[in-house]
């Protein structure tokens, strides 16, 4: 039989990962047949009555009324026990009517259920499903569309695993049998979610309906002991409490329903006297609008001027939230409910009092958990006034940058990450509030998600995705289910959520599919198959881990790509030969099409507003000089095709003119230029070339550019990419210790120079080092730009023959940027007479200097003091005593007027 078919495995733009022409990596199958194919016609059908089915996550379009060529008989799914599983099938144009009969599968469970929706379009895709009573309804076959059913099998707990079949008896003009096959896994999925939700959706009455649908869906509401709630208006400051504001009120019991907070919350957080295991968390209440965090007035105290509160309306609402916490703590619910405290704070003040509310919160209430709409990050969680995090943090999926800060304050911390997604959102994110668009757009939330080690999702109109109310989840609801029974699978798999910076059996399977927001395949049909094999590896039937695996469109080589307008200048002479010269490329017109296979992805991608320009400044390179960018600063990813493997990845950003805009640059997931500003102006170079070494794994390079890291809107100039193959990828050493260089095992060697300059040498543009950087000198050299370190980094300075060059030998253009130590080495000093160093060039925010400690490392005694005027800073200093032919003058600068530190032991 042929492959699946290629029309929905177009790739959406990733940061590593998993693309179109995808082909499933198979181990060797043991009980349940695999299917050859996922879309395909039924043997079973007509010459009137043409039957076709595909995958859920693949949303039949209005338009697909032919039906595929390929044949295979019956329909079939793949489910463990506690799992629901849809098929999707469709009848072709045609007229008259149909009736549908399911007999029940035999052996399975007593109380396994079997429904089916008729499917209709909304936006040219699949939508609403209206539930049809078999035993009455009968369907009108469409003339124009295709006439599209989804089956849903549900598999209770305890049902008995292996091949179960029946048939779908279909009655028209003739009667056709269409075989349905069952295969269960021998594993449950858990009775609660262990992905989280918080679905923003009104649960009207009868609640216990509403939140039936909910649970069944693996989704939960914002808060689920609606009608009541924890919120201090019915538990704390309320005029029904008889001690008001000086205990926890649960509400009287009243007749049947009840409505009690304290019944409610028993009912749906432990499954008291209801059906099901209880939903796995719960929003406590929430902040009382975007601007306002609390109520202006508690317990008879005014909050005072802003929201910080007064000293004694902080105690009083205080103690409420110890109170809270007390009652939490009795019924085991602490670690399964959280106060949402703060939404997407807009700007440092906001920042800030998310800080002061974390502090007082957290002090009143230390175990209560707290929640936040933002990304973690150093400015709430490490404010002057005091540090302070949040316990869960929702951060809106496009923001999220700084990943090496968000791992930490997990695995430190304990916190926790959720995603969220917005309209607005682009590719490449996957956005599941767009009917229109592909059914992968809600069915890779939760790889993602595990990619980047978050463990729920949230939307704040969750009633998109059920358009016959809240009693009528329609297919972007019943995906959402399938993403986070997936999810349930790589649970199982791992035992438990993910783990930040460990690498994971499973994570082989995740990351080829995905391996972030931005990076993910479109490949319904490989997913499908992929969740099968997952499945019979979580039940023992196959060894190892399923994969995807990419065909390779470009083999290894080295590339040179200069991004231009391909019919101006620069030419490929100027260039100097060899170079693929690329404007913007749409990837979903050249991303799979020789011999490009390669293209940009973003909203503005094929529209006047992405441009190019050339800057004909001397001094700069042909590649420097060229430039494309996005006019309204947008996020625009491009993607190259390219065997898997290690590479050396160059890439020039900036124009020669300069830019006031921040750049921007990533390549595959490593922020490379991060909110750089390169004007010109005030030390600041006006171009930059970067480099890093990546392990390619998906068969596409990433390179995203524009927009800031905060996601503000920012030109990015794009000059030229370079993509060398080399060895391997350096290894990661472990932690060094303070004020020492290591090897890459960790062993402690002493400090080997990170350049050497035996002869007068220029570097133009910034030049960046690691940590416990050194550079020998026994000449000159001169950056014509910034020369960075990290703001903990110590840089040492070794002058080899300062007899013959006893001036300054280090000139830095515009400026050195560090937040560290400067550690000047002078090694065979032939003179005691006093020397002296400028140290004004190598630092442009010297302050205020107190006293020099001067100390030799070696046998000469040193002496040494700090002179400075507004033009210049000095170093002064001379051997008083020679022992051996050495000696090492430390000297260690402030950081903008710090007090001075010497880093001698």
């Amino acid at each position: 039989p042929p492959a699946p078919s290629q029309q929905n495995m177009i790739r959406h733009p990733v940061l590593f990962l998993c693309l179109a022409l995808s082909l499933l990596v198979l181990g060797t199958l043991a009980q349940p047949p695999s299917p050859e194919h996922w879309t395909y016609s039924l043997t079973e059908s007509s010459s009137t009555r043409q039957i076709w089915t595909t995958p859920t996550t693949h949303k039949i379009e209005v338009t697909q009324t032919t039906p595929p060529t390929a044949t295979a008989s019956g329909l079939s799914c793949y489910c463990a026990k506690n799992e629901y599983e849809p098929v999707q099938f469709a009848f072709a144009p045609a007229q008259g009517d149909l009736k549908l009969t399911v007999s029940p599968f035999s052996g399975l469970h007593a109380n396994h259920s079997i429904t089916v929706h008729h499917a209709h379009f909304v936006e040219g895709v699949v939508e609403e499903l209206t539930l049809l009573d078999l035993a009455s309804d009968v369907i009108t076959l469409s003339t124009t569309e295709p006439t599209v059913l989804w089956l849903t099998v549900y598999v209770p707990a305890g049902a008995t695993p292996g091949t179960h079949s029946t048939s779908v008896m279909v009655e028209s003009d003739t009667t056709i049998s269409i075989p349905l096959n069952l295969y269960v896994f021998d594993f449950e999925l858990p009775a609660r979610a262990s992905y989280g939700t918080q679905m923003n959706i009104a649960v009207s009455q009868p609640d216990e309906v509403a939140k039936n649908i909910l649970f069944e869906h693996r989704m939960t509401s914002k808060s689920v002991s609606w009608p009541s709630g924890f919120k201090p208006q019915i538990t704390w400051d309320s005029a029904e409490n008889p001690n008001r504001c000086t205990s926890f009120y649960e509400e009287p019991p009243e007749e049947t329903p009840r409505y009690s907070i304290g019944s409610l919350a028993q009912k749906y957080l432990d499954g008291v006297g209801w059906k099901y295991a209880g939903f796995p968390t719960s929003m406590l209440f929430q902040f009382e609008d975007n601007s306002t965090p609390r109520l202006s007035t508690f317990c008879g105290e005014d909050i005072g001027e802003g929201h910080y509160g007064t000293d004694a309306y902080n105690q009083q609402y205080g103690m409420f939230l110890a109170a809270l916490q007390s009652y939490l703590e009795q019924h085991d619910w602490l670690e399964r409910t959280y106060y949402y405290v703060q939404n997407e704070p807009q700007n440092a003040e906001d920042e800030k009092l998310a800080a002061h509310l974390c502090r007082i919160f957290k002090a009143a209430a230390p175990k209560l958990r707290l929640a936040i709409s933002e990304e973690p990050k150093a400015s709430i969680n490490e404010d002057p006034g005091g540090a302070c995090g949040y316990d869960l943090y929702l951060a809106h999926l496009t923001g999220l940058s700084d990943f090496d800060y968000i791992w930490d304050r997990i695995t430190t911390y304990g916190e926790e990450l959720w995603i969220y997604s917005l309209p607005q959102d682009a590719a490449p994110y996957f956005n599941p509030t767009k009917v229109e668009l592909s059914g992968m757009n809600v069915r890779i939330i939760p790889w993602a998600s595990w990619a980047i080690r978050a463990t729920g999702f949230a939307y704040y109109d969750a009633a998109e995705w059920f358009p016959g109310g809240i009693t009528g989840p329609g297919v972007r609801a019943k995906l959402l289910r399938e993403a986070f029974e997936d999810y349930e699978y790589l649970f199982l798999a791992n035992g438990g959520h993910p783990t930040p910076l460990v690498e994971h059996p499973v994570d082989l399977t995740v990351s080829s599919v995905s391996t972030g927001v931005g990076s993910w395949t479109n490949n319904a049909e490989g997913l499908h198959e992929l969740r099968l094999q997952l499945g019979l590896k979580l039940e023992g039937s196959r060894d190892d881990y399923p994969t995807l695996k990419e065909e390779v469109l470009r083999p290894r080589a080295t590339y040179k790509i200069n991004f231009q307008d391909p019919n101006g200048a620069p030419t490929q002479a100027e260039l100097g030969g060899g170079w693929l010269q690329l404007e913007w490329l749409s990837f979903d017109e050249f991303g799979t099409v020789a011999p490009y296979f390669c293209g940009w992805l973003g909203g503005n991608v094929g529209t006047t507003i992405v441009k190019n320009l050339y800057d004909d400044i001397d001094g700069y390179t042909p590649q420097q000089k060229s430039v494309i960018y996005d006019d309204y600063g947008r996020r625009n990813t491009f993607q190259f095709a390219l065997e898997n493997g290690i590479y050396n990845v160059t890439i020039g950003i900036g124009r020669p003119r300069g830019t006031g805009d921040l750049q921007t640059a990533i390549i595959e997931g490593e922020t490379l230029v991060d909110d750089a500003l390169l004007n010109g102006n005030d030390g600041n170079p006006t171009t930059t070339v970067v480099s890093t070494v990546v392990d390619l794994k998906d068969g596409y390079l990433t390179f995203e550019m524009g927009a800031s890291s905060a996601g503000q809107s920012s030109y990015c100039f794009a000059q030229f990419l370079l993509i060398e193959p080399t060895g391997s990828v350096p290894p990661t050493p472990p932690p060094c210790p303070q004020d020492f260089t290591c090897n890459s095992d960790g062993s402690v060697v002493p400090a080997t120079p990170d350049i050497v300059v035996e002869g007068p040498t220029i570097i133009y543009g910034s030049l960046s080092l690691p940590p416990m950087s050194s550079v020998t000198l026994s000449s000159t050299l001169t950056v014509t730009g910034n020369f960075t370190m990290p703001s903990s980094g110590t840089l040492n300075v070794i002058v080899q023959d300062s007899a013959t060059n006893p001036d300054t030998p280090l000139t830095i253009g515009e400026c050195l940027n560090f937040g560290g130590s400067l550690q000047l080495q002078v090694d065979e000093v032939t003179t005691s007479e006093e020397q002296s160093l400028d140290l004004a060039d190598y630092y442009c925010h010297t302050g205020e200097f107190s006293s020099v400690a001067v100390q030799s490392k070696s046998c000469q005694t040193l002496e040494g003091e700090v002179q400075y005027d507004a033009a210049s800073v000095f170093v002064l200093f001379s051997v008083v005593e020679d022992t051996c032919g050495a000696a090492h003058l430390v000297v260690a600068l402030p950081l903008f007027g710090a007090m001075l530190v010497s880093l001698l032991a």
